[in-house]
């Protein structure tokens, strides 16, 4: 899910992300994308640590990610801003690789419209 399909300056993209871990290695990166068909400048993609927390087989939760745009708070990851002088339309991608290296099915967020200023 998604906290919102709108975003102005100074506001944070909020996903929560379910996942179930068969084998209990969840602990590995986190892949994110962010697909902007008309303005291929403001695409980005970036990989993240996901820390590592006691965990056993088939073990089921909730990941959250969260991206500042063009926010003062240095604790989240920065959303590349719109490079086309125009509001992106963009969808967000994730996928996740456990220690064994296995990647998770590909999910993608409904198109979120961040706000050129």
């Amino acid at each position: 899910s998604v906290n919102t399909t709108t975003l102005r300056s100074g506001e944070m993209l909020v996903f929560t992300l379910s996942f179930t871990d068969a084998e209990g290695d969840l602990s590995g990166s986190l892949y994110a994308e962010k697909i902007v068909p008309n303005c291929k400048e403001s695409e980005f993609d970036q990989s993240f640590p996901v820390p590592s927390f006691p965990s056993s087989k088939n073990e089921h939760g909730d990941l959250t990610v969260t991206f500042g745009y063009n926010s003062s708070d240095p604790s989240y990851s920065s959303v590349k801003p719109p490079q086309c002088h125009m509001n992106d339309t963009a969808v967000f991608r994730f996928a996740l690789t456990d220690k064994a290296n296995h990647t998770s099915d590909t999910i993608s967020s409904p198109p979120i419209v961040l706000i050129y200023q």
